[in-house]
């Protein structure tokens, strides 16, 4: 169900209720020292519960970070606020959803194990050395989640250090270089501190949150950027003044206009009834509304605003990018292979499809200024075609529209395997040099589907570091430590037949999946050889820097039915580093050579 399907603010699930007893949950499991798998497996479901909120009522979800509850302890307070606002930080920066999860349970965790701390400095209490959390919980926790393999969520549970407490921004300010996940953390705790009233300091408004911390950040802010486009400086549930001096509770926004309730002095509705303000009416931002208690958002966001909110078409309807099912590849793409594969090709009715899809066009033009050997701009897409030739522009947009889809969600590991990935198939293109049949970018698409796998594999999502499985390289299983390794090859598989790739590297896949080594006699096709030859070289060149002797017996004989030498091969790290300025180890490692 959606925010678009539900009836009323207080029937969608889960409901903000809901959530905070689930929350009081997991504070009372682990106060008691209950980590036990069960207990870990709670805490996944309350941080799923959250993130299902703002997926399916972002306004809803947003309101309950603006407004501060009276029912709740100072603490509880903090503690649903930092987990709402470091999901926010999340969906919004595109965040997978598994990674969005265990990271809420990492800080869920710090939160608890940090509140004798957290009490004592809200009540404005110097802290002494034995308030500094329960140490035996972290222990414990530290032990469970490390048994566990639970790298992400590990992660941010010890990101942020207790003295962030105490002094937010300094602590924000030395995490502006380390990992995204601490930024984030880091960065929500200092939002939470600013916005939400305690005895420390007098609290803020969002949109002052957002200035301060912007002016305060000395690195990149782009992990702000997504919340200043949406949701903006005005969140439902803040308090605007206007220049009558009237208050008004912001419930929704719409395409020009806010909508409100007017407040009279006691913070109550004056009446039931909703109002539009135009957003360019001069308005004052003022610091967060109390509540009596959870239950009295439903008087707030209710029947009546539900329907307005559909009638007039609010702009807070999606907090997180849509996602496009890997397995389903662009219309546009499908069209363009299947025109590419007619007899006789109208090369003005290709233009014309691919000038359909925006993101074809750049990359078209730009890989093919870069393929150029005077590397004149080409701002033409017939041009491209032409620099290209037909067969080479399909597996340049294939490629394009695969990578797109297996990127569209940010997890920590992407970066490495998008590296990996450009190592491997810049290595197949310099293999294919050796063949006069085959294609750079042909042998480059061939290895995109390929490794596609560590792609959609759901384990990868909240791993923080990569590990091989075995150093003895045969199939995509060996790339990644994981369970359920077998599943990388069936995806690569499915993905290669789905996005209507040729027969020859559906064959390759399947003879790569084989548990029984072929023998020295048994014919193998180009394809295979080229991405079980490139695969041994790149996990050579990425996981130990190069260093010689590595030759096994089953790579030289690839090598020998491919008709390469030891020489040879001895050279293909130069060129790979000549050619490409991907980052990845090898390059390091020779550059500090030199």
């Amino acid at each position: 169900m959606t925010a678009e399907a539900a009836p009323s603010s207080h029937l969608f699930s889960p409901s903000i209720p809901e959530i905070v007893r689930s929350q009081k949950e997991v504070s009372r499991l682990l106060s008691g020292l209950q980590v036990t798998n069960d207990s870990i497996e709670k805490i996944e479901q309350h941080c799923e519960s959250i993130i299902q909120l703002f997926l399916e009522a972002p306004v809803n979800a947003l309101a309950c970070i603006s407004l501060y509850k009276r029912d709740l302890t100072s603490f509880d307070n903090f503690l649903l606020n930092i987990s709402c606002v470091t999901c926010l930080f999340c969906l919004r920066n595109n965040w997978n959803k598994n990674a969005v999860q265990q990271t809420l349970a990492g800080i869920v965790c710090w939160a608890i194990c940090n509140k004798p701390y957290y009490d004592k400095v809200y009540a404005g209490i110097k802290p002494s050395e034995n308030a500094k959390g329960f140490k035996k919980l972290g222990k414990i926790l530290h032990k469970a989640l490390s048994a566990l393999d639970r790298q992400l969520w590990l992660e941010s549970f010890t990101s942020l250090p207790t003295e962030v407490l105490l002094k937010p921004q300094i602590a924000m300010s030395q995490l502006q270089n380390s990992s995204q996940t601490s930024q984030i953390l880091a960065t929500s705790y200092y939002f939470v501190f600013l916005t939400t009233p305690n005895r420390r300091i007098k609290s803020v408004s969002i949109a002052s949150a957002l200035k301060k911390i912007i002016s305060g950040m000395k690195t990149d802010s782009a992990h702000i950027e997504p919340l200043l486009q949406t949701p903006g400086l005005i969140w439902p549930g803040n308090l605007i003044k206007l220049t009558t001096d009237e208050i008004h509770l912001v419930v929704d926004e719409l395409e020009s206009n806010w909508l409100v309730r007017p407040l009279n002095k006691k913070d109550k509705p004056i009446s039931r009834e909703l109002f539009q303000i135009d957003k360019a009416q001069k308005v004052t931002i003022l610091p967060n509304m109390p509540l009596v208690t959870i239950d009295a958002m439903a008087n707030y966001w209710n029947e009546e605003w539900f329907e307005q909110r559909v009638e007039r078409g609010s702009r807070l309807t999606e907090l997180h990018s849509h996602s496009f099912r890997i397995d389903q590849p662009p219309a546009s793409l499908l069209a363009i292979i299947e025109h590419l594969e007619q007899h006789d090709i109208d090369v003005n009715e290709l233009c014309a499809l691919i000038e359909k899809e925006p993101s074809f066009v750049s990359h078209l033009q730009s890989s093919a200024t870069q393929t150029g050997r005077e590397k004149l701009p080409i701002s033409d897409v017939k041009h491209g075609l032409m620099m290209h030739g037909f067969e080479r522009s399909k597996c340049v947009l294939t490629q394009h529209a695969l990578l797109t889809r297996l990127n569209q969600h940010y997890f920590p590991l992407q970066d490495s395997l998008y590296q990996f990935l450009k190592l491997w198939s810049q290595i197949a293109g310099i293999l294919a040099e050796n063949h006069k049949s085959l294609l750079a970018e042909e042998v480059s698409n061939w290895v995109y589907f390929s490794f596609s796998g560590l792609f959609t594999n759901i384990e990868l999502k909240s791993k923080t570091r990569w590990q091989l499985k075995t150093s003895q390289v045969r199939d995509q299983s060996c790339l990644a430590n994981i369970k359920q390794a077998s599943q990388l090859n069936s995806h690569a598989q499915r993905l290669a037949q789905c996005w209507l790739q040729d027969i020859e590297l559906k064959d390759a896949l399947k003879e790569l999946q084989l548990k029984h080594k072929l023998p020295a006699s048994a014919a193998r096709s180009k394809a295979h050889l080229v991405i079980q030859i490139s695969m041994h070289l790149a996990v050579h060149y990425y996981f130990d820097g190069g260093e010689a002797p590595f030759y096994d017996e089953f790579l030289l004989q690839l090598c020998s039915e491919f008709g390469l030498s030891n020489e040879y091969l001895g050279t293909i790290d130069q060129q790979v580093l000549e050619r490409t300025h991907t980052y990845c180890p090898i390059s390091t490692q020779l550059i500090s050579a030199e």
